[in-house]
């Protein structure tokens, strides 16, 4: 709705019309929806919200799969009485939205302005996740009695390697996006 208000709002009347219509009345050569990205700002929201989504879901889906399939068992034994008997969605989801935001702007967008390489992402990607899950465990095992060594230094590496997946996720949904 937001999208045909903005169109209309731009003059483009005849395109609206077409939109609210039936699909069979648009022309063929300019695509369903071609109208509405004509606009270079629309196109640059369009990508930027698609390697923020691509980012999000990667990292979103990885992320409970090692924590609720893969390390389980590794995170209940290392941290057994720290753990809270259900986590704080509140806190979780404030994490997963603002975390792939860092991703990409660090680690997506920054690089040579969209030219680099998924390669060169995914490496800024890893150090961002190493950085970022570094000062969380680290800071844990400064601060919390027995915060276990361990679970730390896998807790890194893990945090490398899915913030380098997430970032080429999000660099391929860009590329392709910008084509």
């Amino acid at each position: 709705m937001l999208l045909v208000a903005s169109v209309f709002h731009a003059g483009e009347h005849e395109a609206v019309a077409r939109l609210i219509g039936s699909r069979t009345n648009l022309p063929s050569r300019r695509g369903s929806y071609a109208c509405l990205l004509r606009h270079p700002l629309k196109v640059r929201m369009l990508k930027y919200a698609g390697s923020y989504l691509a980012v999000w879901l990667t990292l979103l889906l990885v992320d409970m799969l090692w924590l609720r399939v893969i390390a389980v068992s590794w995170y209940e034994q290392g941290m057994g009485p720290l753990l809270a008997a259900s986590p704080n969605l509140w806190a979780a989801a404030a994490f997963y939205l603002i975390y792939p935001l860092g991703l990409l702007i660090f680690a997506v967008y920054l690089p040579d302005a969209g030219k680099a390489s998924v390669l060169k992402v995914a490496g800024f990607g890893l150090l961002f996740g190493f950085f970022a899950y570094a000062t969380y465990d680290l800071t844990g095992l400064a601060v919390i009695r027995n915060w276990p060594l361990g679970l730390s230094l896998l807790d890194m590496a893990w945090g490398a390697c899915v913030s380098a997946v997430a970032a080429a996720a999000g660099k391929l949904s860009l590329d392709y996006l910008s084509r």
